[in-house]
């Protein structure tokens, strides 16, 4: 029985590294939750998780809500941190280019990609076990959301984060050996 799987990249939030994990929603980000909420009620997903950090609960926490749920959180499920909070980056879209190209790489203090991507998918199967065939929503950022897929489909990688926004929802269907079947982004 396959399981659906809605990766919501969590809505706009004002970029503070020193502030990563407990950073609000903005208001742009509160004003499209739901816009959120309207597309996973479609979608009768059943079944809601999310990274540790603020913005990404927020982002789903209205829908588990109207449900009577709780966001069940998963620290695996958190943003890849490509460097420690102080380092400074000449042209940060190069650099994270760089280090999703190159899987074991690691700039001082942060996660290689590999790493980020093993423990995203090993929280990701878990979930799926779990709640097979069910809807599940998960409540991610961009670098890890990217990095899941990836494992998923090697195709998406650099191109596919930059084509993501915040929020972000797509629809990823997988067979129980974990192969993609289908997937579609649902965010317009």
């Amino acid at each position: 029985m396959n399981t659906t799987i809605y990766f919501v990249r969590h809505a706009h939030s004002h970029f503070d590294l020193k502030n990563e994990r407990l950073r609000e929603l903005s208001e742009k980000g509160w004003n499209d939750v739901s816009a959120v909420t309207d597309i996973l009620t479609k979608e009768q997903v059943n079944r809601i998780y999310s990274s540790t950090y603020t913005r990404a609960v927020q982002t789903v926490e209205e829908y588990a809500k109207s449900l009577n749920q709780v966001v069940e959180v998963d620290e695996r499920l958190r943003e890849g941190m490509l460097s420690h909070a102080d380092f400074h980056f000449e042209n940060a879209n190069a650099s994270l280019k760089f280090a999703m190209e190159n899987p074991d790489f690691t700039y001082d203090g942060g996660e290689s990609r590999r790493s980020i991507q093993a423990r995203g998918v090993e929280a990701l199967k878990e979930i799926v076990a779990k709640h097979q065939g069910e809807k599940i929503a998960i409540g991610t950022h961009g670098y890890i959301l990217m990095a899941m897929m990836n494992h998923i489909d090697s195709s998406y990688g650099f191109d596919f984060f930059l084509s993501t926004t915040n929020p972000d929802i797509y629809r990823v269907e997988v067979s129980p050996e974990f192969e993609l079947v289908d997937m579609e982004r649902l965010w317009k």
